[in-house]
């Protein structure tokens, strides 16, 4: 439960560019065979609820021949924050359901106030790891850029995804990440405590 906390937490930080404190619950729907898995978090700094966070993996779809999951994100701030803190950001992935490898991710930031630096904007990345890139396509503008990218790296949530439905985690193992959101390239090694 602990490890499973730790990778919620680590895949929030990627969500949101805010620093935060707060503590998780999972909530996980139609256990065994499911088409809907949830997760909750409510983020608090100086012990006040400021952002609200939510995680849904989905399966049952499938394109182009494969099954995919879709993993859906979104990051709100409470209403009590008025004009200091505004946040609606959502985020969607797009991975292949065997392996939880990328396939597309979608970001819509919308945030503003005195405390968070305000942002609008949409943008689309593609996996494409025959070439060993992503296309980053920024929103109206369809502004295009290829970037190269190392062999196994994931968006935030494809990793969130593949942690939590793929691995099979034991204390004091080694996750190692390389995580790309669009913003930069990250690579990571996150150890896990000795109680699981």
């Amino acid at each position: 439960m602990k490890i499973r906390s730790l990778l919620l937490f680590a895949a929030l930080l990627f969500l949101w560019e805010s620093a935060a404190y707060g503590s998780g619950e999972k909530n996980t729907l139609e256990p065994g065979a499911w088409a809907q898995k949830s997760f909750v978090y409510v983020a608090e700094k100086f012990g006040i609820p400021i952002l609200r966070a939510s995680i849904r993996i989905a399966n049952g779809l499938s394109e182009g021949g494969r099954d995919l999951y879709r993993v859906q994100a979104s990051v709100n701030s409470l209403n009590h924050l008025g004009f200091l803190f505004r946040m609606n950001n959502r985020f969607t992935s797009t991975v292949e359901s065997e392996t939880c490898v990328p396939v597309r991710y979608v970001k819509e930031i919308d945030q503003e106030g005195l405390l968070v630096p305000n942002k609008r904007y949409l943008q689309e990345i593609i996996f494409d790891f025959p070439n060993k890139r992503v296309i980053v396509e920024n929103g109206g503008r369809k502004a295009r850029q290829e970037i190269p990218l190392p062999p196994d790296t994931y968006d935030p949530l494809s990793m969130f995804a593949r942690c939590y439905l793929k691995e099979e985690l034991h204390p004091g193992q080694d996750i190692r990440m390389s995580i790309y959101d669009g913003v930069k390239l990250r690579q990571m090694v996150s150890s896990q405590g000795g109680n699981g």
